[in-house]
């Protein structure tokens, strides 16, 4: 078995986001339900605003780049793909293109089902180059298609 994605993803797609909403969330609940005198700030109301704000857009945020990161592993000819919830078993023939994005300056590889998966037509991984070499290869050989598939 071969592991495709990052070992950071577990950190990223769950520990990160848990530990985000737990001390942010505890700390906009703090400012919120503290006493407007006992606030060192002489605008209590913007301050709270802005943290409720930075804890929310800071969730967005982590939601739209990590959250839906999966664990990727290929063997005997299937991937399996999973959230550390469910795992699914895919045939490595119905994998069409992988794509590379780069957010906030992180790259991600997109690996597209076209028959759809139980996490959607779309997994989004943190991978190596020597993965996405050896990813790009099975397309090549299951696809036919040429190396310079995105």
């Amino acid at each position: 078995m071969r592991q495709l994605s990052s070992g950071l993803t577990f950190a990223l797609a769950i520990f990160l986001p848990v530990w985000w909403t737990v001390f942010f969330g505890c700390f906009s609940l703090f400012t919120v339900f503290t006493p407007a005198e006992d606030l060192p700030l002489s605008n209590p109301y913007a301050f709270r605003m802005a943290i409720c704000a930075f804890t929310v857009c800071g969730f967005a945020l982590l939601y739209g780049m990590f959250m839906r990161l999966k664990r990727v592993e290929w063997g005997d000819g299937h991937f399996y793909i999973t959230n550390y919830f469910r795992t699914a078993k895919i045939d490595d023939r119905g994998l069409q293109r992988a794509e590379r994005k780069r957010m906030l300056g992180i790259s991600f590889l997109t690996l597209h089902f076209p028959g759809g998966t139980s996490f959607g037509k779309q997994v989004r991984i943190l991978c190596s180059q020597d993965n996405e070499k050896f990813i790009r290869s099975l397309i090549v050989k299951q696809n036919g298609t040429g190396p310079d598939s995105h």
